[in-house]
């Protein structure tokens, strides 16, 4: 905690986000790794964001991703060894934004390669400048390792 009560302030100096502008958008988070998820949801909420989820099984993220009111999604690429296709096949035909969250370097075959893409690991300013960018162009910049 302590941690992120020093990070928040730089990030805000780093990182201007339009997120004050935006509070009231709902992000589904897609992610079997319970710290990770959590952490994701955590900072989403600290940026300002109604987190839908986390979603930690196929089954709760096709149960979300087809009914739940959500502005943009951030799906993990694989739950428990199942890929996510067939949520990311629900965000499309909703026409609701994704971005994949996933730490495989390139995509498995089966991911649609031209989506967006943040790589794990990534930190807060990553995460802000990924979703600013969904929300903003429905598609973010892709985030590529150093």
């Amino acid at each position: 905690m302590r941690y992120q009560e020093e990070l928040m302030p730089a990030l805000s100096e780093t990182f201007p986000m339009s997120v004050a502008a935006t509070p009231s958008k709902r992000l589904l988070v897609v992610e079997d790794e319970c710290v990770v998820a959590l952490t994701i949801a955590d900072q989403l909420i600290e940026f300002g964001y109604t987190v839908i989820g986390p979603a930690f099984t196929i089954s709760e993220a096709r149960r979300l991703a087809g009914a739940a009111s959500i502005d943009a999604a951030l799906v993990d690429v694989g739950l428990n060894g199942v890929p996510a296709d067939e949520i990311v096949d629900i965000l499309s035909r909703r026409r609701i934004p994704f971005l994949f969250v996933t730490g495989y370097d390139p995509l498995p075959v089966s991911c649609d390669q031209n989506a967006a893409v943040l790589k794990k690991p990534f930190g807060p300013v990553d995460l802000a400048h990924a979703v600013d960018s969904l929300l903003a162009e429905g598609r973010p910049e892709p985030q590529f390792r150093s």
